[in-house]
């Protein structure tokens, strides 16, 4: 076999367009004859080894000597075979793997078989395949050709999206070490973000780490504003949500909007003003998150947009924050219009659940959450589970079951406490059941003030980090504001000078339009929400800029945000 042919393959290449390429069809047809080989002989091992000592404890012993050398050799194995030609270091240790199959056999059919020399042999087994295993990942490469790298990638985002998460956890870890080995830092970025995504299914800290990667590998590159980065700044910032970091996350993004130089895919802007959503109920503006989703439905690709899986979280989303506006009816209404399969989703049993509890049915509720709590429920999210408990924990105190709802709520809050998890405590507000829990014996007292504190409207702690403003310029100069993030140093301190005063009162109009700017809705998206003209939204926002000294959206919610008009970002000492 060789690798000198050039492969040939399709311009979209589709999950298994690999197998297109003759060589690499040679190749998996003979590993996979070598794997089947491999693991009779690894049995045949296992049943020798038993029939010599009668000891599980040796055949334990055994199988750590044939698997040791892997663990601990593959590092140094992976910088020899970078050294040297892929196929001839296959060659060799394919053949001696073949030795040392055949020396195990010759000695058994011999009749003087020893375990020491199983023993040792095991040992060689392992050493060639710590040497084997790097060559043969490297090797795939050669054969295949770069252009075939985003496989590992596009298939790890379709298995995240039909929530095969371990699988996608898998796959998206080796194409993006791929990519970043043959320099490709566009797929490494749309990997990273995805991979950010699968992350928060058990961790929003690492979600927030790598999401901060993948931007600041984007801003490095001069790409913050290539759609197939745009993603990083969403899942940023729903992550940064979860934890009840709103000021920084509006900042990601708003800044992931403001560097779209072009037009977005249609799922993207999806993301975009879910996660706008988010952050508008978890500030208390249930109008405004509606507003948010209301405009999902305005994307261009409404056919794309309706079979991808992110619509049924919007849809999901829709129906809490209809619950939370206290239009139960309309509820009712989305939710028989919603598919018997989507039902079946965390999002949507929770938000039955919040439902059936604003409609006085406690029973219905602990019913429509039982598959998420016992795990039944496919790909739940950490969020929707610590949603799940804190509204089973609602049910039950609704039913007089203070014992059961005590239970429920501490074990919710055991989730939540090692991420600071705040996101469903905001989308579901009890501050008289958290109350409650507080004087009662629970591990999580400070976490509870935190989240009712937060409730009342005070300010929660103070951020891990805040982007600095964005300048003209498209790319600010290194160290990016991601990368200084992630080194753990803070943003420049704004200079210090005298208080700010509005030289002009704004209008009652413009006050309107300023609370719309902090979304992510366009002036003809404004003008459908408020009934007017999109002639009068502009017209008022150029007041906005000229009272403000502004020349753009971002720029001029920074300034309000300096003269006290909006919520303050909070900055870093």
């Amino acid at each position: 076999m060789t690798t000198s042919q050039p492969a040939v393959v399709p311009a979209h290449p589709a999950t298994f367009a690999a197998l297109a390429v003759p060589n690499f069809r040679r190749y998996v047809s003979g590993q996979s004859l070598s794997l089947i080989g491999t693991w009779v002989e690894t049995v045949a091992q296992a049943l020798l080894v038993l029939r010599l000592t009668h000891s599980g404890t040796i055949l334990g012993l055994t199988t750590a000597a044939r698997y040791a050398p892997i663990l601990l050799l593959s590092p140094y194995a992976g910088l020899l075979v970078d050294r040297y030609p892929k196929r001839r270091v296959l060659l060799g240790t394919q053949a001696g793997l073949g030795l040392v199959s055949a020396a195990l056999g010759v000695a058994v059919l011999a009749g003087d078989i020893r375990l020491w020399q199983v023993v040792v042999l095991a040992v060689l087994f392992g050493v060639l395949s710590a040497v084997d295993n790097p060559a043969r990942q490297a090797f795939v490469q050669e054969v295949v050709g770069h252009d075939l790298v985003g496989n590992a990638v596009t298939l790890g985002i379709a298995e995240l999206w039909s929530f095969r998460i371990c699988e996608a956890e898998g796959h998206l870890e080796r194409g993006i070490a791929l990519a970043r080995r043959i320099g490709r830092p566009l797929l490494e970025i749309n990997g990273l973000a995805h991979w950010g995504l699968v992350a928060s299914f058990r961790s929003s800290a690492l979600a927030v780490q790598r999401g901060l990667q993948a931007i600041e590998l984007a801003q490095r590159h001069g790409w913050g504003g290539e759609p197939s980065a745009a993603i990083a700044y969403p899942m940023l910032a729903a992550s940064l949500i979860w934890q009840g970091k709103l000021d920084e996350a509006e900042r990601w993004l708003m800044e992931g909007e403001y560097a779209l130089r072009s037009e977005v895919e249609p799922a993207t802007g999806m993301l975009f003003h879910l996660v706008r959503a988010f952050l508008e109920i978890a500030r208390g503006r249930a109008e405004v998150a509606l507003a948010a989703l209301r405009a999902v439905e305005r994307l261009p690709g409404g056919l794309l947009i309706a079979a991808h899986p992110l619509t049924t979280e919007v849809r999901a989303f829709l129906l809490h924050v209809l619950v939370r506006l206290g239009e139960t009816a309309r509820a009712d209404a989305a939710l028989t219009e919603t598919a018997e399969s989507e039902r079946e989703r965390p999002g949507i049993r929770t938000a039955v659940a919040a439902l059936r509890l604003a409609q006085d049915n406690p029973r219905a509720a602990t019913a429509a959450l039982a598959p998420v709590l016992d795990g039944s429920a496919p790909g739940t999210h950490q969020v929707w589970l610590i949603s799940a408990l804190l509204l089973e924990a609602s049910a039950r105190d609704a039913l007089g079951e203070r014992e059961a709802a005590g239970r429920a709520l501490e074990r919710g809050l055991d989730l939540a406490e090692p991420d600071g998890l705040l996101f469903p405590f905001l989308l579901h507000p009890a501050p008289e059941l958290l109350d409650r829990h507080v004087r009662q014996r629970t591990a999580h007292a400070a976490l509870i003030r935190k989240i009712i504190g937060v409730l009342a409207g005070r300010t929660p702690a103070a951020p891990t980090a805040i982007p600095p403003q964005r300048t003209p310029a498209a790319i600010p100069p290194p160290p990016t504001p991601a990368a200084r993030i992630l080194a753990g140093q803070a943003p420049a301190a704004p200079a210090a000078g005298p208080p700010e005063h509005l030289p002009e009162p704004l209008s009652q109009a413009e006050a309107r339009i300023l609370r719309f700017l902090q979304t992510s809705l366009s002036a003809p998206e404004i003008a459908r929400e408020l009934y007017v003209s999109v002639n009068t939204v502009r017209t008022h926002m150029r007041h906005l800029y000229d009272k403000l000294g502004a020349h753009r959206r971002l720029e001029a919610l920074d300034r309000a945000r300096a003269l006290g008009l909006l919520a303050p970002v909070p900055q870093r000492a």
